[in-house]
């Protein structure tokens, strides 16, 4: 049996909001680890949502102490000919972009 639990997305953000370091004695001295091991685990999983790994990248990281932060941005283009809405997750930490497309998005939610 398969177990399948959907949650709001106001109460995934107020879980992101209230995620506190957990895990003091884990030291990583290269963050970039963190990422590439998403990368693989998302594969094996088929994940290819870039909200879904935003989430567990920025969960992860705040849990370790790292200093995280997730953006949910929208895409910046003002061509009227557009007829999609485009939209984008990522994670920033120490101010370096990580899971981001060559695209401009522009940012409408921030949780640190």
């Amino acid at each position: 049996m398969i177990l399948i639990n959907f949650f709001s997305f106001k109460k995934i953000i107020r879980n992101l909001e209230h995620t506190r370091k957990k895990h003091p004695n884990i030291i990583i001295n290269n963050k970039k680890i963190i990422f590439d091991y998403e990368k693989k685990i998302s594969k094996i999983f088929g994940v290819n949502k870039c909200l879904i790994s935003s989430i567990c990248i920025f969960k992860t990281c705040k849990l370790i102490g790292l200093p995280a932060k997730l953006v949910i941005g929208v895409d910046n283009k003002k061509n009227k000919n557009q007829s999609q809405f485009t939209s984008h997750a990522w994670v920033e930490v120490d101010e370096h972009k990580i899971e981001s497309e060559n695209k401009i998005f522009f940012p409408i939610l921030e949780i640190q």
